[in-house]
């Protein structure tokens, strides 16, 4: 691998991620100052700067106008198989706003990140790098941050009354913020080619709050037929492999896909009604409490009810996928897989249930099978 110097550039992304959040923010709390101050809430002022205070020291941190970048190659003549895969604008865009573990270190929105992976028996090297960056990559993000600016402009005033729009933009993000796993796995893989009619893909370990990479092990994605491992997975020997690889075929043979699009189809539903509902409410100048905090409720035994079958039924489809895998591989090999992973020291660090489920469970249920 060969590594070239690390230098810094200025970062036009950055700056258009800077100019939104300020923006947005200023109009937003500047708006929720006067109308405290109109209603004679004296702590208004100290809250209102306390706020701008604190958004100035997190935001150039997390948007640094000058980023640091190193160019690491790929040495394809040592690998085996090299592989490459560009992020694009909606990619950057979204990590800008949702990978928040570290700064962002896109140098502009129109010029792509590429994720390369160089495979070598059992070894495994990821490199992730901006492209090259042209002038007129920076133009086009100079004009988007203006013409974006001036729409966050108004958007905020209309954000900041509390209503439709409130509701609708809340739930969105909440909805970008809930399925930031599944988009990020996404966007952090490279696919390497196809097992049977499954595209196989790998996961750049990357970094999440909640140290997804240290409990998840393989994804099946349903859209297109994937199938997305770990790296350390898929270069740490044949055993895991074999195992994660023939139980996320099983979940892509044995899950009902129109059940699963309905579900996710009803969870959104109802979350957009829910913020939206509350937001209409307080644009048309409902009072009474008990009428607004009446959607929480609703919403709040809906989550209940919902998360409570989707419980159940992800218990149902990890033991339907580990039986697919049994007729696939053998019991033998099923057994050695969910062994492994008891015994990985990462699993045990990180004190979850895999997939929600108790490994002792899965390898009782697997011992005691007679399909």
């Amino acid at each position: 691998m060969k590594k070239n110097n690390t230098k810094k550039v200025f970062s036009s992304a950055n700056f258009f991620f800077l100019c939104i959040v300020f923006i947005f923010s200023f109009i937003y709390y500047y708006n929720e100052w006067q109308r405290n101050r109109a209603i004679n809430n004296n702590s208004a002022s100290i809250i209102f700067f306390i706020m701008i205070i604190a958004i100035c020291a997190y935001f150039p941190t997390r948007f640094p106008l000058f980023i640091k970048t190193k160019n690491e190659k790929i040495d394809e003549s040592y690998y085996d198989d090299t592989y490459y895969k560009e992020l694009g604008f909606w990619a950057q865009l979204y990590l800008g706003f949702f990978h928040w573990t570290k700064y962002n270190d896109s140098i502009s929105l129109f010029s792509k990140k590429v994720l390369g992976l160089g495979i070598k028996n059992r070894e495994c090297k990821f490199t992730y790098n901006n492209s090259e960056v042209k002038n007129i990559h920076r133009i086009f993000d100079f004009i988007l941050t203006v013409i974006s600016s001036i729409g966050v402009f108004f958007f905020a005033q209309e954000f900041s009354k509390m209503g439709v729009v409130f509701g609708l933009t809340l739930s969105v993000f909440s909805l970008l913020f809930v399925f930031r796993n599944i988009i990020l796995n996404r966007i952090f893989s490279v696919k390497i080619g196809n097992d049977e009619e499954y595209n196989l893909s790998i996961m750049y370990p990357y970094c999440m709050l909640d140290g997804i990479m240290s409990r998840k092990y393989g994804f099946a994605y349903y859209g297109d037929n994937s199938i997305l491992l770990q790296k350390d997975v898929f270069c740490g020997g044949e055993i895991l492999k074999k195992y994660i690889v023939a139980h996320e075929k099983g979940h892509l043979k044995t899950s009902n896909r129109v059940k699963n699009l309905l579900q996710l189809i009803t969870f959104i539903f109802v979350t957009i009604l829910f913020f939206t509902s509350v937001g209409f409410m307080v644009q048309i100048g409902v009072k009474r409490i008990e009428f607004i905090i009446l959607p929480l409720v609703i919403y709040a035994i809906f989550l209940y009810v919902y998360l409570t079958l989707i419980r159940k039924k992800s218990e149902k489809d990890e033991f339907l996928a580990d039986v697919y895998a049994i007729k696939d591989i053998g019991k033998e090999a099923v057994l050695n897989g969910l062994e492994a992973i008891k015994k990985d020291t990462l699993y045990k660090r990180s004190g979850v249930k895999l997939s929600g489920v108790d490994i002792d469970r899965r390898i009782e249920f697997v011992k005691k099978y007679k399909g």
